[in-house]
């Protein structure tokens, strides 16, 4: 069963509600920037598409932390994403030295599932808070 999207006839698809979830979470952890995604790999799946959702893109630098320049959630993620695709393993797991694109940041996480690989990531917050809010978002794509 879909959840409703409040729009007659239409429903969320798996990967929109697991983002949705992963939104809340993160809020309910206090969080008010980041950005989620969620990618669907595998038997059957020749085209993937990487599906977000974003609380807010950056996070502006801190003007009493000598040297922050911000944060570019989206560029995060993205490299999160790269080094994922590339070992084949949870994003923050150094396996090999990190190519020039890719984020040596924990908060993805690759799970292989009826012959399917999900990749669901998030980052907003603390690491621990980014691994909590993809961790939402891989038991709701298990549970659909």
């Amino acid at each position: 069963m879909s959840a409703y999207t409040g729009e007659p006839g239409k429903s969320l698809s798996k990967e929109e509600k697991a983002l949705r979830e992963m939104i809340h979470k993160a809020r309910d952890l206090g969080l008010d920037q980041g950005v989620a995604f969620v990618l669907v790999w595998g038997s059957g799946c020749y085209y993937p598409q990487i599906t977000f959702r974003i609380l807010k893109l950056e996070s502006h630098p801190d003007l009493n932390k000598k040297g922050d320049t911000g944060v570019n959630h989206f560029g995060v993620v993205m490299g999160m994403l790269a080094v994922m695709l590339s070992t084949n393993s949870d994003s923050g797991l150094p396996q090999r030295p990190l190519k020039l694109g890719e984020s040596p940041y924990e908060g993805g996480i690759l799970t292989e599932y009826k012959e399917r690989t999900l990749f669901v990531g998030f980052d907003g917050g603390t690491q621990n808070q980014n691994s909590i809010v993809s961790f939402v978002g891989t038991s709701s794509l298990l549970s659909s």
